[in-house]
């Protein structure tokens, strides 16, 4: 089955299209779009997928089964994770390393911190 397959069946089975485009913020026409045969980005497709809890494995046909599983808060993307990632993707090669160096940058700058307050406890103390 398909997104669309999918989609198409849990909101006739639930009957919840209101409620869902409140939740998750998605307009009610991207969702009837849904319905069809348009495809969601995956910031939406995360987000429905959340909303009826299920796997977005399954929404897109790779599972059978829509249970979510080993499903931990420490295994679920965040949806501001998912866009960082749809945006990141969007940006040309040296867009990404521009992001990447300055990613190092502060992870340098925040272990330089810890080891500061680390060997010398009473100056991190305000």
């Amino acid at each position: 089955m398909r997104f669309n397959e999918v989609f198409r069946e849990l909101v006739s089975q639930r009957g919840v299209m209101a409620r869902l485009s409140e939740e998750t913020g998605i307009s009610a026409g991207l969702l009837s779009n849904y319905k069809k045969d348009i495809d969601p980005s995956l910031t939406n497709a995360t987000k429905i997928a959340r909303f009826f809890n299920i796997s977005l494995d399954y929404m897109v046909g790779l599972k059978d089964t829509p249970e979510i599983e080993g499903h931990s808060p420490a295994h679920v993307m965040e949806i501001e994770t998912v866009r960082l990632v749809e945006d990141f993707e969007s940006l040309p090669e040296e867009g990404r390393g521009a992001i990447l160096d300055q990613v190092e940058f502060q992870k340098m700058k925040s272990q330089r911190a810890q080891s500061d307050v680390q060997d010398n406890p009473i100056s991190g103390i305000a």
